[in-house]
């Protein structure tokens, strides 16, 4: 049998998928399950692209090679797009197609070299840890409390990076992955001047940009560091398009384009020539029906949860999730989780795949079957009271 390399044992999988598998195998078994573990809103997909997808597939051009930097018209709307957010003139040299997944992986393997560390938010989005192990770097955490809305503390940041001169890259999500938290202007400006001052890039994940839910806040000024990272999964509800984009300095965006070249050649054509139609014409009315739909779901989910002694979260203002506090109920998350899986037939998401803070935190998503949603956030209610009340009976009993 032959050996795997040491390199190998880098490689692992979003830990959502690990339990996502296990839910799957009850499944299998004849036991429905209540899926609350994954970030998917194809359930809300517009058929709009659905349409514009069947017809593209159809064309005669549309089976040949793509550009790896990734098709001219998709790339020239991105980058008119970016232009109008931050009021830089992005060109399409600033604008590369990719998978947003990876794209951060792809980031860190051109902007560090190996042994160098890179500072990401204490939680994050899981990929994160993932590529920055993968790619052999150090990561170093910053925290973001629940007791002040998990907002980024910009004297620690600063801290942490005198303290680490083998920092390269900031990276973070914003709106947050697992929070549902989108972070102020001040701040995003704050860490946007300091990556510039220090001379090391801010890697900026936007993936849920356009579910920002109240006031809209102000886009920090474009520096020459600061790199966005966007997709289409989340906000047009169309994960398998894979559609995302790098936008930043055109010889690190070029340099994108060359990793495309070298792996995959080059995205499917058709699925960037429906993203591109869709963005021209049906995108904005797609966002602004997601946007509507998730806030009445925060409003319900906040409602249901809101009343439980036994479990503290911040309200969303952003993206699709719901992050947890579960503490009080005795378990940490993976024990919650597992559960809360084989007990109730409820799955989601533990904490501890986002960042050593996640140890009593789960993670729900808002975006799947309304019925579902709402049942199993009052099977977690139920359950984290009867967990609680166990525990407090076993510590009874021991004291006895």
């Amino acid at each position: 049998m032959l050996k795997l390399s040491g390199r190998s044992g880098r490689i692992q999988p979003q830990p959502m998928f690990r339990i996502l598998a296990e839910a799957q195998q009850i499944e299998a078994l004849g036991q429905p399950v209540i899926h609350l573990e994954i970030g998917d809103t194809s359930s809300l997909t517009d058929p709009e692209l659905q349409r514009l997808l069947r017809e593209e597939k159809l064309l005669t051009n549309s089976f040949g090679y793509s550009p790896s930097a990734g098709e001219p018209a998709l790339r020239d709307i991105l980058a008119r797009q970016y232009a109008e957010e931050y009021g830089f003139p992005f060109k399409r040299e600033h604008v590369v197609i990719t998978p947003a997944n990876a794209a951060i992986s792809q980031l860190l393997a051109l902007l560090c070299d190996e042994g160098d560390s890179v500072l990401l938010p204490d939680p994050a989005f899981s990929t994160y840890q993932l590529a920055i192990r993968f790619n052999g770097l150090t990561p170093v955490f910053f925290p973001l409390r629940e007791e002040v809305g998990f907002s980024p503390n910009i004297a620690e940041i600063r801290a942490s990076l005198d303290a680490d001169p083998k920092i390269r890259v900031l990276l973070i999500d914003n709106p947050s992955n697992p929070l549902g938290i989108a972070h102020s202007s001040e701040v995003m400006e704050g860490l946007a001047s300091l990556c510039a001052e220090r001379g090391i890039a801010l890697v900026l994940d936007q993936t849920y940009k356009n579910l920002i839910y109240g006031e809209q806040p102000r886009r920090p000024k474009h520096r020459p560091t600061t790199f966005y990272v966007y997709s289409l999964s989340k906000d047009a509800a169309a994960p398998a398009l894979r559609a995302g984009c790098v936008v930043g300095d055109p010889a690190i965006v070029a340099k994108v384009a060359d990793y495309n070249s070298l792996f995959y050649s080059c995205l499917p054509k058709p699925l960037q020539l429906t993203a591109a139609r869709y963005l021209e014409d049906s995108y904005l009315r797609q966002v602004g029906r997601l946007n509507r739909i998730i806030e009445g779901r925060i409003e319900a989910v906040t409602a249901i949860l809101r009343p439980s002694k036994w479990i503290s979260f911040v309200r969303p203002n952003a993206a699709i999730y719901i992050y947890l506090n579960i503490k009080r109920t005795g378990l940490d998350s993976e024990t919650f989780a597992n559960r809360f899986l084989h007990e109730r037939a409820v799955c989601v998401c533990p904490g501890t795949g986002f960042g050593p803070s996640g140890r009593f935190y789960v993670r729900i998503c808002l975006s799947g079957k309304e019925d579902e949603l709402y049942a199993g956030c009052t099977a977690l209610v139920d359950f984290a009271a009867s967990v609680a009340a166990e525990n407090a009976r076993q510590d009874s009993a021991k004291i006895l």
